[in-house]
């Protein structure tokens, strides 16, 4: 369940800061891999951000016409590349892959697609037009927002509440305090 995994559980995968805003122009693909992190990237029009199982990306800014793609983790639970607070903007793309994670505790995400997912909004944070597919877990803690998102066989929780979706609008509101 997402709501089970904590920020300080990131935080104990002893990543390495591979690198600190980062730019990936059009044409370059930056891959990060196990056991290390990047803060406050931009993927500019054309530029790809790839997070390997293991690699965690936080604070990026996903240009129109750029792309950040989070791996997956295996098929026994473990979680796959993990992004943090990711802004996605118009045109932009973010693909969290089987068992990627996306965690929203600050600003707004918007525009992610995840498959076999999962996506963890929390206070403060805001996700808007995600798209969620194939069994990906939603969780909406205490102060934090859904917006217009399309669900396709998704389990929500929101605050306390669970809801299974098999086609259509995602769970709309912001979880109570």
């Amino acid at each position: 369940m997402v709501s089970n995994m904590t920020e300080s559980d990131i935080s104990l995968r002893k990543t390495t800061l591979a690198a600190t805003n980062p730019v990936i122009s059009s044409g370059s693909v930056k891959t990060i891999t196990s056991g290390n992190s990047s803060v406050s990237g931009t993927i500019l029009s054309g530029g790809v951000e790839n997070v390997l199982s293991g690699g965690v990306v936080k604070s990026t800014t996903v240009s129109s016409g750029g792309t950040l793609l989070v791996a997956s983790g295996s098929s026994y639970g473990r979680i796959g590349g993990i992004a943090i607070n990711t802004t996605v903007k118009d045109g932009g793309s973010a693909i969290i892959n089987h068992n990627g994670a996306e965690i929203v505790s600050a600003g707004t995400d918007h525009g992610v697609t995840l498959s076999t997912g999962y996506l963890d909004i929390r206070a403060g944070g805001t996700a808007i037009q995600y798209n969620a597919k194939n069994a990906t877990y939603i969780g909406i803690t205490s102060g934090g927002t859904s917006l217009s998102g399309i669900v396709d066989h998704s389990y929500e929780w929101v605050g306390s509440s669970y809801y299974e979706s098999y086609k259509g609008s995602a769970a709309k509101g912001v979880a109570p305090l």
